[in-house]
């Protein structure tokens, strides 16, 4: 039983040494990995070292312990601790500063990283180091483009181009100086070479020289460029307006209104115009509808299509760049322009070598503002009309005179008066009785009978000038004179007196004895013949 139970032990042993070296197998390893800045240094440089620690799976590792070693080419080694940034996870930096009289030849750089849980991991790298520049080494700088131009306020980028002097130099660090700048300016450099120089809006307008510097391993390059600030540009900005402010037009009349836009700020940009606030029937049109500002329009406004009237107010519409302005104005529409006239009394009656007057009233209809003038006509010879005034502008009021002279032809006249101006004419008519002389009736009483007598609106004249009414009244005469005639012819001839001595005796009847008084053929009581 003794070489069993030994055996046993030692099978369970070496089970427990096999288990114990999975699980320190089953341990994932640290991956590391050392770079420099660039390759090759000169006495006075710092080393820029980077350890980048991650799993196999490139995950990065943060949290480890990393240590570095650096040996120049005669030893020792000298020992320092990386640290994490943070900048990026799993990335650790030391920065080495080579002395003045640092050892020339290649360097070696070790780092070990440890992390509990994982396997330790290494790297090693070399670079070198010259003694001073070294032959050949050198650099040129230049500024692309070499001129800009911004406003005020913007951020203006150049390109800063590094070029080695050869290619095994590249890498070396140049350090860049930026001078020349404005007042309120500022620069920031980036690692693909972009300059930026920031202003600000209050950075004075000009041309500002700009130096870029640059220096490595004792090497001094410079090269310039220009850099132009312009004024900060104003924001777009334009006013409209409209004249005259209102108008008055007659049915049937045009005008006109003036639009300007002007330019108040900033670079112009194209302004419509459109209207609304018109009755469908009035018309509109712009000499230009859009433009650049500044610049005029004129509203043309044509109502010869319309039947509309009334007061209306109506809105300019401009609109550029997302900006609306506005401008109103009104329009009043009247009936069209026109004018009546009238004349008083509609009759006159006169004498031969009399005179008489009549009132000619004119009215304004809707905007009518046109000179009119006056004329007769209708008048026999001899009469002579005369206006005070013979035109006017109406509303206005004149009066006519007619003068007659004794040998006018008597008789009953149509005075036409006709008044024309502005496009427009229109007449009057009154009428004119002028009698002969002898006649004894009063011109004055006929006026006034021509003018109130008549409930029905005809006048004297109107009668007698009328066939149908001389008709009758000729009807009339013959008929009067008729009746005169037959009541003449039935009345009982006057017996002539004589001088023969009356017969005053007094007689009887002989039948019934009534009294008989002399000359009485019949008896007034019973009808005896009387002999």
């Amino acid at each position: 039983m003794r070489p069993r139970f030994t055996a046993i032990i030692l099978i369970l042993t070496i089970g427990m040494m096999l288990n114990f070296s999975e699980q320190v197998n089953a341990q994932p390893p640290l991956i590391i990995s050392i770079s420099t800045d660039k390759a090759v240094y000169a006495p006075g440089d710092d080393v820029h070292i980077k350890v980048e620690v991650r799993e196999v799976d490139t995950t990065r590792v943060s949290g480890a312990s990393v240590d570095i070693g650096l040996m120049p080419p005669g030893g020792p080694v000298f020992g320092f601790i990386a640290t994490e940034t943070g900048i990026q996870m799993g990335d650790y930096f030391y920065t080495y500063h080579l002395d003045p009289g640092s050892e020339s030849g290649v360097w070696t750089i070790t780092s070990g990283a440890q992390k509990a849980g994982f396997l330790d991991g290494s790297d090693t790298i070399v670079f070198q180091v010259t003694s001073g520049p070294g032959p050949g080494f050198d650099y040129s700088l230049a500024l692309s483009p070499s001129s800009l131009t911004v406003e005020a306020g913007q951020d203006a980028v150049f390109k800063v181009l590094l070029t080695y002097s050869d290619p095994s130099f590249s890498g070396t660090v140049v350090t860049i100086q930026v001078t020349g700048l404005g007042p309120g300016m500022t620069y920031q450099l980036s690692g693909l070479g972009d300059l930026m120089i920031y202003t600000t809006s209050s950075t004075s307008a000009g041309t500002y020289p700009i130096n870029v510097i640059g220096s490595a391993n004792g090497v001094i390059r410079q090269t310039s460029g220009t850099l132009i600030v312009q004024a900060q540009a104003q924001p777009f900005e334009y006013s409209v307006s409209i004249s005259p402010t209102s108008r008055t037009l007659s049915l049937g009349d045009t005008g006109t209104f003036t639009i300007t836009v002007t330019l108040t700020s900033g670079d112009p940009e194209i302004v419509s115009l459109s209207l609304n606030g018109l009755p469908g029937d009035i018309q509109h049109t712009f000499s230009q509808a859009s433009g650049n500002p500044t610049f005029t329009s004129t509203l043309t406004v044509d109502t010869s299509g319309s039947t509309s009237t009334g007061t209306y107010t109506f809105t300019v519409n401009a609109n550029a760049a997302g900006q609306v302005k506005t401008a109103t104005a009104t329009l009043t529409v009247k009936d069209e322009a026109d004018f009546s006239i009238s004349i008083t009394p509609p009759g006159r009656t006169l004498n031969q070598g009399e005179s008489t007057t009549f009132t000619v009233t004119l009215n304004e209809i809707g905007e009518f503002n046109e000179q009119v003038t006056l004329t007769a006509s209708g008048l026999p010879t001899g009469a002579t009309p005369n206006f005070g005034p013979t035109s006017g502008t109406p509303t206005f009021t004149t009066t006519l005179n007619i003068d007659t002279t004794e040998s006018t032809p008597a008789g009953s006249y149509n005075v036409t008066v006709d008044a024309s101006g502005g496009g427009k004419s229109h007449s009057a008519t009154a009428s004119l009785i002028i009698k002969e002389k002898s006649d004894e009736s009063t011109p004055e009483e006929e006026t006034d009978q021509g003018e109130d007598s008549s409930t029905d609106g005809l006048s004297t004249s109107d009668i007698l000038m009328n066939p149908t009414n001389l008709m009758l009244i000729v009807i009339a005469i013959l008929i009067i004179a008729l009746i005169v005639m037959m009541i003449r012819r039935g009345r009982t001839p006057t017996k002539e007196k004589t001088d023969e001595k009356t017969d005053t005796t007094v007689g009887y009847c002989t039948k019934c004895g009534a009294q008989i008084k002399p000359g009485t053929t019949f008896c007034s009581s019973c009808g005896t013949p009387m002999n």
